[in-house]
């Protein structure tokens, strides 16, 4: 660590701890909205918490406390920073390291602490007698609303922060790189695969896959 500071003026220090702290903070963020407002109602809009909620699916109930996202998303990431560093180098690969410690690290906090989950729990259930019942679109359009809008500023605040939230953002500059499909489009073709699987594998997930795509819209729009 302090070889990273070493002759360098108080500018640069100063540019190098406002960055890792804007991409530690747009972590957080996209792990809190993630965790919080997507995960308890199946809402699938896309990345890699909308893969680890698939999984979770189908195999949560072979783990211990069925709990599976958090795994999942964390080798996925992994995998991925992989191929990143492959494909497309070291540059890529190491803009997008601190994301890929500190987001899946986040998310298990979100979707392990206690605290946290009976918050998740009141917003993805508010007003109803019984989790059982159906949920209410409102409960739903507001938690793919306000889950995009932490995850948008969250991405938002680590592409300021000069680095990459990491994930399918990986896959999404490899496309770019190996083909003449924008960064904009791969996103939104990667993203839109993503929440087809997840209405199409999730029975009864068409309402919360809708809504994940105006989810995913309004990540897009926050970023911007």
């Amino acid at each position: 660590m302090a070889s990273l500071f070493r002759k360098r003026s108080k500018k640069e220090i100063y540019k190098i701890v406002n960055n890792t702290i804007l991409v530690v903070i747009g972590s957080f963020l996209i792990a809190f909205g993630s965790a919080i407002f997507f995960t308890k109602l199946n809402i699938v809009a896309g990345g890699l918490s909308g893969i680890g909620i698939i999984i979770q699916y189908f195999l949560g109930s072979f783990f211990p406390g069925g709990q599976l996202i958090d795994i999942a998303v964390f080798i996925l990431t992994w995998i991925l920073w992989l191929f990143g560093l492959i494909f497309i180098g070291k540059d890529f690969a190491f803009k997008t390291l601190l994301s890929s410690i500190i987001y899946p690290l986040a998310l298990a906090l979100f979707l392990r602490v206690q605290a946290f989950q009976q918050l998740a729990e009141i917003v993805a259930f508010y007003g109803m007698e019984n989790a059982t019942d159906v949920v209410p679109i409102g409960n739903l359009l507001l938690s793919a609303i306000f889950g995009a809008v932490f995850t948008g500023v969250g991405v938002g605040l680590t592409f300021l922060g000069g680095g990459s939230s990491g994930g399918v953002d990986v896959l999404v500059a490899i496309i770019s790189k190996y083909t003449p499909i924008k960064e904009s489009i791969s996103s939104f073709i990667v993203d839109g695969v993503i929440i087809i699987l997840g209405i199409a594998v999730i029975p009864n997930n068409i309402v919360p896959g809708l809504c994940g795509i105006i989810s995913a819209f309004v990540t897009a729009m926050m970023i911007e």
